[in-house]
């Protein structure tokens, strides 16, 4: 619980850009070799420019409320009987339910501009690389968490122009079909 929120910590001040040095960087990177799958998730998301992912594992905080809230609230007054004060009601959350999806849709759309300014930092790109590739040859994860540590592994491959000789074989199993 602890490293999970210094982690969540880290990740915040980064993206308020108060810690954005190659030190702060390099901490985090030690982050993604941890135990726990989503302190290291959430540092994969970091590192690859997720903005809103991260965070969200981590902590377990939900953006949606707002829009689940308004649903319920619609739910709720539907079969009711018809009077100004229910209509009224039904109207704010059929606002609410709109101007959430248009706040996401706003968020997704300011995603287009993705920084790298992470991956960049990193001292030593290549150790890194090799102990990300190393656990996810291991096996024991999840799924989506080992395609989002191949993901980061091949981004850093193709930022710094490293050469990793298992990562492509490794990668070959995956394409294949069975």
């Amino acid at each position: 619980e602890v490293s999970r929120r210094a982690c969540a910590g880290f990740i915040s001040l980064y993206r308020q850009n108060v810690w954005r040095d190659r030190h702060v960087v390099n901490m985090m990177s030690a982050g993604l070799v941890h135990p726990d799958v989503k302190i290291a998730a959430a540092l994969a998301h970091l590192f690859l420019g997720n903005k809103t992912k991260g965070l969200e594992g981590i902590l377990d905080e939900s953006d949606d409320e707002d829009e689940d809230d308004a649903n319920e609230t619609i739910k709720g007054l539907v079969g009711s009987k018809k009077t100004k004060k229910r209509e009224k009601r039904i109207e704010r959350a059929k606002k609410s339910i709109k101007k959430a999806s248009t706040k996401r849709k706003s968020k997704q759309d300011a995603q287009g501009h993705v920084s790298f300014v992470a991956i960049d930092l990193l001292h030593d790109p290549q150790t890194l690389a090799e102990k990300l590739l190393q656990r996810v040859s291991k096996g024991g994860e999840p799924f989506l968490f080992r395609l989002l540590i191949l993901h980061l592994t091949a981004r850093l491959v193709s930022r710094h122009s490293l050469l990793i000789l298992n990562l492509y074989p490794f990668l070959l199993k995956y394409l294949t079909p069975t």
